[in-house]
């Protein structure tokens, strides 16, 4: 499984598990970029350039990145930081889903001071559980 197949899996799990709690997602779109005489290659283009989804119910937005990687997650960070600060509204909020295989997602969403990162863990079926360990040696090791 390549890297976009990983991110269009993970992106598909997200918006299952978000329908399924009442939200409305939407998946940004991809398009078609020409990149020679009768080729082109297919390209994301995120909302905003930082989200893949948008989770709607009447009153919230939830605007998510979706990451298959811990570094991935710490690179969106900072981007999603500086937009929150700019666009800031109390009807949304912006949070990063970071699968860790087999175990499910850790969701970091940016607190009210749009400076602290706080996060809860999901089992793979969108419920609430107790902490557990993110990549570390000893798992790796396994």
């Amino acid at each position: 499984m390549n890297t976009k197949q990983k991110g269009n899996k993970v992106e598909n799990d997200v918006k299952k598990i978000l329908e399924k709690q009442g939200f409305i997602v939407i998946k940004s779109p991809r398009t078609m970029k020409m990149i020679g005489k009768g080729r082109f290659m297919s390209q994301a283009n995120d909302f905003w350039g930082l989200y893949d989804l948008c989770a709607k119910t009447h009153k919230f937005t939830r605007w998510i990145q979706c990451k298959s990687t811990s570094s991935g997650t710490s690179e969106a960070k900072p981007n999603i930081e500086r937009f929150q600060r700019i666009y800031n509204s109390k009807f949304e909020m912006s949070e990063i889903w970071q699968k860790v295989t087999y175990k499910g997602y850790v969701v970091y969403y940016l607190g009210e001071d749009f400076k602290n990162w706080e996060k809860i863990f999901l089992d793979l079926k969108g419920n609430e559980v107790e902490p557990f360990v993110i990549n570390t040696k000893k798992e790796m090791k396994k």
